[in-house]
């Protein structure tokens, strides 16, 4: 069975871009535009490892964090870049941090493949 990732970002072409390299990388992509959305993904799909925006239509990604970080894997890549940002989502579980401005997909897949094989 393929891993499952769902990817929260408000940003279309993050989402797409994300969804086809980790989807050539052969795993299972769900997304989510908005913490809404995100959560309902979260709880309909298990996933094994999710991606999540930090600036998002309520509810926040630090909500997001707050109420699901210790029960699932999250790597955070945020617009956000401020040490006290960074700390506060491993506080709440995130198991990385990358800032998403300019990420290679590459790296995305690498991270996929890091956390779940």
């Amino acid at each position: 069975m393929k891993k499952r990732i769902l990817l929260i970002d408000k940003d279309e072409f993050v989402l797409k871009s994300f969804e086809y390299k980790l989807k050539q990388s052969g795993f299972e992509v769900f997304i989510a535009n908005n913490g809404f959305s995100g959560i309902k993904m979260i709880k309909k799909i298990k996933p094994d490892l999710i991606f999540l925006e930090l600036i998002l239509p309520p509810p926040g990604g630090f909500e997001i964090l707050k109420e699901f970080g210790s029960h699932f894997n999250f790597i955070v890549c945020s617009e956000l870049k401020l040490e006290k940002d960074i700390q506060s989502a491993q506080k709440m579980g995130a198991k990385e941090f990358v800032k998403k401005e300019g990420i290679p997909t590459n790296t995305i897949a690498k991270l996929a493949v890091k956390y779940l094989n």
